[in-house]
Order: C-alpha cells, then structure tokens, then sequence
C-alpha cells in the first residue's frame, strides 16, 4: 500500500472546477489542498489538464491529462446511504485484487486531505463501446465467480433485506428465501458504471461487499436505477440476454423470488432522494414486472 499525505499540503494559488449538485462546475478558492495532493504523486499543477467528469453522484472526479491519463477520485463521505456505502478503503481494497483479473481500473495512488476526505487515483479507462444487458450480465457472472479479497464487509442475504426494509420502513411480503451462497458483490452495477474497453470491467467501487448476487443483479436490472441516470428501462429481450450471458438457472430462480421486495427497497432509495427526476425514476422501478 503507498504512504498516505499526512502533513498539511502547501497552498496552491489555482482553482480547480468541483461538481455540485445540480451538475455544474464551480470554482474553490485559489487555495487548494487537492492539487498539492495529487501532486505529490507527479499530476499536473495546471487546471487545463484537469477535466471533471459527469456521471457520478457521490463523489467528485477528474480525467487528468498525462503521459498515462488517470482519474482523480475525491470522496464525500456524506454521500453514504443505507443502501449504497461510500468507502474509500472499500474502493482501494477492490482495485488492489480486481485490476490484475481485468475487472477494475488499475490503482495508482490514495491519499487523504487535511479535512480527513479521501481521494484514490487510477488509470483511466477509455470506453470504446456501447455496454448492454449482454455485457453486464457476463461482468456480473464473471465477478460473482471470483474469490473475494479479505476485509470486505458480509452482507447476509435474508439479513440485509430485513435491515433495508426495516431502515425505509417497508413492510414487504419477505419470502422464504435465503441464498446458495455469498458472492463477491459490486453494489452498484448500474449502467454507467459498467465499461466497455478492451474487456468489461467496472469503475465505482466504493460499496462492494459479500452477499447475495440477486442484490447486484436487482441494481443491475433496475428500471429506477436506469431512468435515474438517463437511460430507459430494460426490454423484455433485453433481460434475456441478461439472463443469457449470467448463465446461472439457480439464481434466475431465487431471483424471481425476491426480485420484488429488491425493487420496492430500490423505490424507496429513489424517493428518499426527494428530487423530479428520481420521483420518476421510483415509479419506473415500481412499475417494472
């Protein structure tokens, strides 16, 4: 593991662009803890290397120009919710064992700021395609079969829908049901985290866990969680090349079983966010048959 900045940073006289949450980018101070950081670790001083990226909702990151491009990754440690952890440690954890096997970015640094957040960089991925069911579903059976690195919290199937539900105050007709067996999780496999390169791999992996795979699969296959971030919902066909490319007949079946207390736990995540578009996105997820 490499040293973490501990000593407080000098101070920088550029600004660089921060996400906020209505998908702007607005200016910090001149002064700029973030940049001394990183550039510790050799990345550029010059805020015209630093281009953020759209698409996240919990933490901000930056494509940063060099000889081998990378991402810079800041937490928002506030940005944790019941149903998805924001981790750092998590995230450092599953790139260390998951870029070797091709399933993840390769890590290159982590560090912490004087305020205590975290930030990790890694190579950056360039997308060369368009991902679908088909590709997701074979990231997700090849995941799932992998051996999890230690330190990974245990998310207990029947355990953990109890806990959701209880935390968003569901009653949910909990079938009898308890999963095979515990499989190394992502935790959210939504759409645009799944990429597209020379393999499939995944970016965002601050909540990963060991646990039951219809939870990964749910995320995956939901209509909320897929109008929330601009795409529409899944096809019937869509779905069965899902199914296709998971290849796992005994996951099918427990997934039809709790496939819709999954969906009422996502719903309320989506209306506890309280905005327009996730309104919409939580009457997609219920509607979804």
């Amino acid at each position: 593991m490499l040293p973490q900045t501990t000593e407080k940073p000098a101070r920088s006289r550029i600004a660089i662009p921060l996400y906020d949450s209505k998908k702007q980018y607005m200016h910090l101070a001149t002064e700029n803890p973030l940049i001394e950081a990183c550039a510790k670790f050799g990345v550029s001083r010059d805020t015209r290397d630093w281009k953020p990226l759209d698409g996240g909702r919990s933490n901000r990151c930056w494509l940063v120009k060099s000889e081998a491009p990378l991402v810079v990754k800041h937490y928002n440690r506030a940005n944790a919710s019941k149903l998805f952890a924001n981790n750092a440690e998590l995230e450092w954890i599953s790139l260390t064992a998951l870029a070797p096997r091709g399933l993840a970015p390769l890590p290159m640094h982590r560090s912490s700021l004087p305020d205590g957040s975290d930030i990790i960089l890694y190579a950056y991925v360039s997308p060369l395609g368009e991902v679908g069911a088909t590709e997701i579903g074979t990231f997700l059976r090849n995941l799932h079969d992998q051996p999890p690195p230690m330190g990974l919290p245990d998310h207990k199937g029947f355990e953990r829908i109890l806990e959701l539900c209880k935390h968003y105050k569901l009653e949910c007709g909990l079938p009898d049901y308890r999963p095979k067996r515990a499989v190394l999780l992502h935790g959210d496999p939504v759409t645009p985290n799944i990429l597209m390169s020379d393999r499939v791999l995944a970016i965002d992996w601050q909540c990963p866990a060991l646990g039951d795979p219809c939870y990964d699969i749910a995320i995956a296959l939901s209509s909320g969680m897929r109008v929330a971030y601009g795409y529409p919902p899944f096809s019937d066909l869509e779905r069965t090349k899902f199914w296709c490319a998971y290849r796992d007949d005994d996951v099918k079946s427990q997934f039809d079983k709790v496939g819709p207390v999954y969906r009422q736990i996502i719903a309320a995540y989506l209306n506890a966010r309280a905005n327009t578009l996730d309104e919409k996105a939580a009457r997609a997820e219920l509607e979804q048959e």
